[in-house]
């Protein structure tokens, strides 16, 4: 393991490994292979699917320990932090919860319903109606012909389907990131949102992709797993949210003739129920396996190259050191959009933000030696991951 500041080999990457329990971070060498992009659709980023296979043996046992979900949830009781549930998540409505899950409105997969706030907001699916729509038919038909991302297999189509569709933000509250840095509304946002369907193609590419791979290939065993796609899901999820200081350089505001989204109250926590959005998903990526985190993180790196500003820009989007991009400044309020919210943490910038005083340098840049704690730990079924890594982005229902 290399020391803070040492140089590393060209054929290898420096990724911070910032443990849950409150250890000490550890920066690690992963080296890079090689061989074919996992991912062969328009690939525009260098980011490089690491190998585990010089990982210190004290990072594998750290992560190993995490396997047992009983021993993710121990430390609930004596941290005093409860274990999500349908049941406490305020967000959803007493209909869904007594139904257990989300229900199906024509298309859209749920009827647009009234929030505490006074406002209806219906429910933005991190993987798109249609191409959930289209597995579906696959799965019932056993035609698992794909269209353009090829052929389907079964027991991928029956992962995705059976874990993605509780991934939901509220359409009044979500604004999404397009290719090459820009952002546009959703329906009933109150934002443009004439070029959304470019943002939900982002979204949809890579769990399509997923789906056409076999997680009983002996490359893929215990990598693809449902652990690990409910993780890809949520990362490219809270990516699809653009950060406050993307808002407001796009020049949408100007665009919005009353000038708030259709949740106001959005406006004054962005970057604070993105960050807590990240520490949700980056929890559960810590509990997975050393090959399932680098399947989650070459899935992650390659969203956020997607939707990145141009080499140059003064705002940046890169991958931190586990699942998602850094945090953000949670405080500063943007002079024109009001977004409450500013840079990454990690740098200064016009856009404010304070610098943490324990800084570590990677190949991802300055990245703090902290990040938010969660306040929920994750939930028991694997299948409520979605409401879980989401909750952050609804508004309380009940």
């Amino acid at each position: 393991m290399s020391g803070i500041g040492s140089s590393t080999a060209s054929s290898s990457i420096k990724s911070l490994y910032i443990p849950p329990t409150g250890a000490p971070p550890l920066l690690v060498d992963l080296p890079i292979i090689s061989s074919k992009p996992l991912v062969p659709y328009h690939v525009t980023s260098s980011f490089a699917l690491p190998s585990t296979s010089s990982v210190a043996s004290d990072l594998t046992s750290a992560f190993k320990s995490l396997q047992d979900p009983t021993t993710i949830h121990s430390h609930a009781s004596s941290a005093s932090i409860a274990i999500y549930s349908m049941e406490n998540d305020r967000t959803l409505s007493d209909t869904i919860v007594n139904r257990g899950h989300f229900g199906t409105d024509g298309d859209h997969r749920e009827t647009s319903n009234l929030t505490l706030s006074g406002h209806k907001s219906g429910f933005h699916e991190v993987f798109p109606t249609g191409t959930f729509n289209l597995l579906r038919s696959s799965a019932s038909t056993g035609n698992y012909n794909l269209g353009k991302y090829g052929t389907g297999n079964p027991n991928s189509v029956n992962m995705i389907l059976e874990v993605s569709s509780n991934f939901r933000t509220d359409t009044a509250r979500t604004l999404m990131s397009l290719p090459g840095g820009g952002v546009i509304g959703h329906t009933h946002s109150g934002y443009p949102r004439n070029t959304q369907e470019d943002a939900h193609d982002l979204l949809r590419d890579p769990i399509m992709y997923i789906a056409t791979l076999d997680p009983l290939d002996p490359s893929l065993q215990g990598v693809l797993t449902k652990e690990s796609l409910s993780c890809i899901i949520g990362s490219i999820g809270v990516s699809s949210m653009a950060p406050a200081e993307i808002i407001e350089s796009s020049g949408i505001q100007s665009k919005l003739s009353s000038g708030v989204m259709t949740d106001s109250s959005a406006h004054t926590n962005w970057e604070k129920t993105r960050n807590d959005a990240k520490a949700r998903v980056n929890f559960v990526y810590d509990s997975l396996s050393l090959p399932e985190q680098d399947f989650v993180r070459h899935f992650a790196g390659d969203f956020l190259s997607k939707v990145s500003p141009p080499i140059g820009s003064a705002i940046t989007r890169s991958l931190g050191a586990r699942a998602t991009s850094v945090d953000r400044d949670e405080a500063f309020v943007q002079p024109i959009s009001g977004f409450v919210g500013g840079s990454t943490m990690a740098m200064h910038s016009a856009f404010g933000g304070s610098v943490p005083s324990a800084m570590v340098s990677s190949s991802f840049g300055s990245i703090p030696m902290a990040s938010k704690s969660i306040d929920v730990f994750p939930p028991i079924l694997i299948k409520d991951l979605g409401y879980y890594m989401t909750e952050p982005f609804r508004t309380d229902r009940r």
